[in-house]
């Protein structure tokens, strides 16, 4: 599940910074500072560098860190998804009080919300939230021993 994750983030990237749903180009700067009542580029205050430091660093750098360590630390492979379900809130909550498209909110609502569902549901089935045993399987917890079952990976 932690490559989905990396996966569904480009196509949203794309979305916010490539071409808009609604055809516009670069469009979540602007986005971003109408919603905080700023002037729109170049007039905004925030700089440029903020969205090349958030998307490089936290998402190209911690998302695929995530991803890589997934298949020996599953909890890993999930915690990106924390970023990927705030992002779905702060692009669908605003859309759905203003009636209004945003930036990004197409792929949260066609990818971020299937991707952190199914990530949510394989989390919860699994009793495996650690590194696997010696033995390659995850180690049983006192519940899934006694009724002799072994979560799935």
């Amino acid at each position: 599940m932690g490559w989905v994750a990396v996966v569904v983030y480009l196509f949203h990237n794309f979305e916010e910074y490539g071409i808009a749903a609604d055809g516009a180009h670069h469009a979540f700067p602007d986005s971003l500072c109408t919603t905080l009542n700023q002037s729109a580029y170049p007039q905004c205050p925030i700089p440029t560098e903020f969205y090349l430091f958030v998307n490089i660093g936290l998402i190209w750098v911690v998302a695929v860190i995530c991803a890589l360590l997934a298949r020996k630390y599953v909890m890993m492979g999930s915690a990106f998804y924390s970023i990927v379900i705030v992002n779905c809130f702060f692009h669908i909550v605003p859309a759905v009080v203003t009636g209004t498209y945003n930036p990004g909110l197409l792929a949260a609502v066609v990818m971020f919300l299937p991707a952190s569902t199914c990530c949510s549901s394989s989390t919860q089935a699994s009793s495996c939230w650690s590194a696997p045993s010696s033995k390659g399987r995850c180690p049983q917890s006192a519940a899934t021993a006694k009724t002799g079952t072994q979560a799935a990976r």
